[in-house]
């Protein structure tokens, strides 16, 4: 994904079948993101826009026991941590 950073972005949801991989994240892009950057609100470092992002092929997936429980983030929607944990 062009101009977004990974390492600060959130997984909110997953879809997974046998050729497709689907994560819902709230999203860090970086400034010169093409289509859905904006400036960071007051005392926040990042803007986070929701985004659906998809790999397809053969998947080889190692679901781990966060897949099945997730947190729940202060708004109350199911959180999965950050994209690279």
């Amino acid at each position: 994904m062009d101009r977004v950073y990974l390492a600060d972005s959130f997984v909110l949801g997953l879809e997974v079948d046998e050729s497709l991989l689907c994560f819902t994240m709230n999203a860090v892009l970086e400034e010169g993101h093409p289509r859905f950057y904006w400036p960071p609100k007051t005392g926040e470092q990042h803007s986070y826009p929701k985004l659906r992002w998809c790999l397809s092929g053969e998947i080889w997936w190692n679901e781990g026991p966060h897949l099945d429980h997730p947190f729940t983030d202060a708004t109350g929607e199911p959180d999965y941590g950050n994209i690279d944990a």
